[in-house]
């Protein structure tokens, strides 16, 4: 799947701009708040809301990989990253989060489905590395920022909205080319994704899983992750469709036999994944926030 992104020189300067502003959903950010500014509040609830969202994870992760990388460490897990951080930096992370209210269909399917993907890739992890806590973290961060590139798009498609409603209030023509979406160049979600994950010069692990998860067998390393990530992703879209009556594009079976998972127990793969999902730590939260 292809969407929009501009990459003339005004586009790359909405590029830049957009690192700044990927969007965490405004009722997460009011959740995220409340346990910061509570004094009874752990620091374990604060770590666990943070590493559910896709937009706050990936600035953990770019903050604590400037500060660490004189060291040679380079965090994976969000949880991990956030270990190194003192509530206060905590605090200051997420005052500078970029909300948004805007096309709240599209930004709930993406969310939801990032944390389905990533209760999904920790789920799989389980059958893989029952003893390695560390690594369920790591994967449930991949699975949760595979889909960065959209989010990267969705908040650029924003900015460039908020532009043209601006210059509209103040009675400032928009030139046509900006209208015009012939003047943008198709690029795969996932080639934005990483480019945002080398631009950060985050983990290598992460950039290919961003890029390859849709085409597994063209990962050059870290390929299990990447099979990993792409069955979950599987299994995180399967969760709003009939298994037996899908329309998804197909996973790449050699995944199945090489991580030695059944791809007959796709029911009871479902059914776990469902059960982990509606126990993450969002969820919950945002259940209680709307009842």
């Amino acid at each position: 799947m292809k969407e929009s992104f501009s990459t003339q020189k005004e586009g790359q300067s909405a590029f830049d701009k957009t690192e700044e502003n990927l969007p965490t959903p405004n009722l997460v950010f009011q959740e995220i708040i409340h346990l910061i500014t509570d004094p009874y509040s752990s620091i374990y609830e604060i770590v666990s809301l943070i590493s559910e969202d896709p937009a706050l994870s990936f600035k953990t992760l770019r903050l604590v990989n400037r500060s660490e990388s004189q060291k040679g460490e380079n965090p994976i897990s969000v949880k991990q990253a956030l270990s190194v951080l003192s509530r206060e930096e905590i605090k200051t992370l997420v005052l500078s989060t970029y909300v948004t209210s805007i096309e709240p269909e599209y930004q709930e399917v993406l969310f939801r489905h990032s944390l389905a993907c990533a209760c999904a890739s920790r789920m799989i992890g389980r059958y893989l590395y029952p003893h390695k806590p560390l690594k369920l973290d790591i994967l449930f961060t991949l699975g949760l920022l595979h889909d960065l590139g959209k989010l990267v798009i969705f908040s650029s498609q924003q900015t460039s909205a908020n532009n043209q409603k601006n210059h509209l209030e103040n009675n400032v023509q928009v030139p046509e080319k900006a209208k015009k979406s012939s003047n943008l160049t198709e690029i795969d979600h996932a080639e934005i994704g990483a480019k945002f994950i080398a631009k950060s010069h985050l983990s290598g692990v992460l950039y290919q899983v961003v890029r390859f998860h849709h085409l597994p067998k063209q990962a050059s390393s870290h390929k299990e992750s990447v099979m990993i990530i792409h069955l979950a992703d599987y299994l995180a879209n399967l969760l709003n469709e009939d298994p037996k009556y899908s329309s998804l594009s197909p996973t790449d079976e050699d995944c199945w036999t090489i991580l030695g998972l059944e791809k007959t127990k796709i029911l009871d793969y479902l059914s776990q994944l469902k059960n982990e999902f509606q126990k993450s730590e969002v969820f919950l939260r945002l259940s209680e926030a709307q009842s």
